[in-house]
């Protein structure tokens, strides 16, 4: 136990407290001597306002205070633009990150898609050149139509589950970014750029063209 309110300390005389307070400090760990240090600030920083605003009048006490809560309010504004600068960035950076999964999904699936266009092609192509009043008496015919027939469905079936759409343009207006012209046609009865006639029919990946329609297009009057 101190006894005494004064020490002696490296030849200089000090009070028990302060005595206390460096012996204290020479034995802690840096952490803990920052923590002290800051402790003892904060308190003497606590001290001399309380120190001033006992020495202000009610009037500057009243002032003092409005101006700190001013600015407390400003801090708190400016702090609340940043937590909305940040919440918004944080949607950007989501809103971009799910844009492309989606469209690397839809890559994948075009890719796949180009790849097996000639199935339907085929099927297609298959299904028309089958003579319907042969059906009836060719019972081999028929069951390998209906085959294809329940083939092409299925495949349509899975088409349309991935918003994969098979488009024929016969007699409408030729646009070039749905259309390719692969042939130019007179026909006197039908107006000048419709289609006259599809050689392959295109495809749409969720409203996007992935396969031009092969078309033959009414040629315009001679110049």
């Amino acid at each position: 136990m101190i006894s005494t309110t004064r020490r002696i300390l490296n030849g200089t005389v000090v009070t028990t407290r302060q005595y206390v307070s460096r012996q204290m400090t020479q034995r802690c760990t840096p952490a803990t001597s920052t923590l002290l240090f800051r402790r003892s600030y904060s308190d003497q920083a606590q001290t001399e306002n309380k120190t001033e605003d006992a020495s202000l009048s009610p009037e500057q006490q009243i002032e003092k205070l409005t101006k700190e809560l001013q600015e407390a309010k400003k801090q708190l504004e400016e702090t609340k633009h940043e937590l909305l600068i940040s919440f918004a960035d944080r949607e950007t950076t989501r809103r971009i990150a799910k844009r492309d999964v989606e469209s690397a999904k839809t890559r994948g699936i075009e890719n796949l898609v180009l790849a097996m266009l000639d199935v339907p092609d085929n099927l297609y192509r298959a299904l028309e050149h089958v003579p319907q009043g042969k059906l009836e008496g060719n019972p081999e015919l028929k069951s390998f139509y209906e085959g294809v027939e329940m083939t092409n469905a299925q495949l349509s079936r899975i088409f349309e589950k991935f918003e994969i759409k098979r488009f024929t343009p016969l007699g409408e207006k030729f646009d070039p970014n749905k259309h390719q012209a692969v042939a130019e046609v007179p026909d006197p009865s039908k107006e000048a750029g419709t289609i006259s006639y599809v050689m392959k029919s295109g495809y749409s990946l969720k409203d996007r063209v992935i396969r031009a329609a092969n078309v033959a297009v009414v040629a315009g009057p001679p110049k």
